[in-house]
């Protein structure tokens, strides 16, 4: 999107006058695409969360997320202008390369439990983003998360986890770190496939 740009704390920030009518812009938009199956909605802490309005079979694709941008970690600009690096919106597809992804992909939350996962067999969608598939039967009111360090070799931006899952690992480091656990939880499936090559 044209007049984005990152910001403090790798966060995306907008220079349009109204970064929050933009948000909001995005998020309507976002839950009228997927009416009746999902929606991003704040939380009663005031963040953004992604719900299920209607139910998912194990292995049915819940977000075909589109891409908005990517950066070699190495890169923060280019010729026509700011890109993102490795931030909190970001998801990581290769050793050296980070994606943006639109909404409601982008406001995925972890969990060391989660119900969805990335579609492991393959790096990218036909829209150049990932896709991430129910891991379990998801029902109705759920909130729809994400394990992070399925895709992240290494988190650095935060690393205490708040998840609340009855096996959470407490803390969140990355595939590098936790490589072992998420192969074991895992067994091989629905981890991003560069980390698998490594």
């Amino acid at each position: 999107m044209s007049g984005d740009t990152v910001g403090r704390g790798g966060r995306l920030f907008s220079t349009h006058d109204n970064p929050d009518e933009e948000i909001l812009e995005e998020v309507r938009g976002s839950n009228d695409r997927y009416l009746g199956k999902i929606e991003l909605r704040k939380g009663d802490d005031s963040e953004w969360r992604l719900f299920s309005t209607g139910s998912f079979p194990k292995g049915a694709t819940v977000i075909s997320s589109r891409l908005m941008n990517e950066s070699p970690q190495s890169t923060t600009s280019s010729p026509s202008g700011p890109k993102p690096s490795p931030c909190a919106y970001s998801i990581q597809i290769d050793s050296d390369k980070h994606i943006l992804l639109d909404l409601p992909a982008r406001f995925l939350n972890h969990s060391c439990d989660p119900n969805v996962g990335v579609r492991g067999e393959e790096t990218l969608n036909e829209w150049g983003a990932v896709d991430f598939v129910a891991l379990k039967d998801i029902g109705v009111g759920e909130e729809i998360r994400y394990d992070y360090e399925t895709s992240e070799y290494e988190i650095s931006g935060f690393s205490k986890c708040s998840c609340g899952a009855s096996d959470c690992r407490g803390h969140i480091k990355g595939f590098k770190s936790n490589g072992g656990v998420i192969l074991a939880k895992y067994g091989g499936k629905n981890i991003a496939p560069y980390l698998l090559r490594s």
